[in-house]
């Protein structure tokens, strides 16, 4: 029994392409899957893809306008604070050498 080999190796010739890049930078050489647009390796395979709705998108948050917003006022914030504790130890400095501004003395304070 012959099987004429031309005629399906034509047809997986003129078959659709995937498309798909590669990290070359190419289009994927591979056919594209049944009712599908993309090859069984770029998400053509059954069951392949994100669920409905993409809930497995988000795993944890960190990277959300929200929390670059919250990282941006703590980061802030904490440089408030950094050059506030650095001006105290700057002053406590300057007392523990002798650099203290004069004492008023208690006959100069109204009451």
């Amino acid at each position: 029994m012959t099987v004429d080999r031309s005629a399906a190796v034509r047809a997986m010739h003129m078959a659709p392409r995937c498309g798909a890049r590669t990290r070359a930078g190419e289009s994927c050489r591979a056919p594209v899957c049944r009712d599908k647009n993309r090859c069984h390796k770029h998400g053509g395979a059954k069951g392949s893809g994100a669920r409905p709705g993409n809930t497995n998108a988000l795993k944890h948050g960190a990277y959300t306008k929200g929390a670059k917003a919250r990282e941006k006022w703590y980061r802030h914030v904490f440089a408030d604070v950094r050059s506030g504790v650095r001006a105290a130890l700057d002053s406590v400095a300057d007392l523990q050498e002798g650099d203290a501004p004069p004492a008023k003395s208690p006959a100069k304070l109204k009451t």
